[in-house]
């Protein structure tokens, strides 16, 4: 079995990306430093798909799984295990019940839900395959129902009531008002 060593962090590098593309080495070496570089400016062009928002949730969510994998001693790229499943479903539990999420209480469904994404399309910017997905690119029926159980027991949201403004008539607001638009005759 493999034990995964603290401080190598293997998913949260930007430079991920230009580790990942071993044809680099091939590459005569006075162009390699040139690929490299076009390398990092493609790891940011990719970061800055998501908005400044999301950047920073998925950032955290990955931080939150390697510090999960080392904190349990597995491997964060899940290499080593014929099925993965259970060790995101762990990882799903911890997050929602608040023991590894980053505000320390209990988390709605879909934040469990968004934390598994990240880390999953993090494997897929790596061009590993996706863990949580099956051979047909469907979320895994176990880790599917589990996240749904969360989103049944979530309590509603809070919902948002709309309050009526009065708006003073116009003509006391703009007293050119009528001259600006046009008249009709009819």
């Amino acid at each position: 079995m493999f034990l995964y060593t603290p401080g190598s962090s293997i998913l949260a590098s930007p430079q991920r990306q230009i580790l990942n593309a071993s044809f680099v080495e091939t590459c005569a070496p006075h162009s390699r430093a040139c690929a490299v570089d076009d390398f990092r400016a493609i790891a940011q062009d990719v970061s800055l798909a998501l908005c400044r928002s999301r950047q920073g949730g998925h950032r955290t969510a990955i931080d939150v799984w390697e510090s999960f994998c080392a904190s349990i001693g597995i491997d964060p790229t899940l290499s080593p295990y014929s099925d993965p499943i259970p060790a995101i479903q762990l990882f799903a539990h911890r997050y929602r019940t608040g023991v590894i999420a980053p505000g320390g209480a209990q988390v709605r469904g879909k934040t469990v839900g968004d934390a598994v994404r990240a880390v999953g399309q993090a494997f897929s910017s790596l061009g590993l395959p996706d863990p949580r997905l099956t051979s047909t690119g469907a979320l895994d029926l176990r880790l599917s129902r589990q996240l749904s159980s969360y989103n049944k027991h979530d309590p509603p949201q809070p919902r948002q009531t709309h309050t009526a403004v009065r708006l003073a008539p116009c003509r006391s607001l703009c007293p050119t008002f009528e001259h600006t638009l046009p008249t009709c005759s009819g």
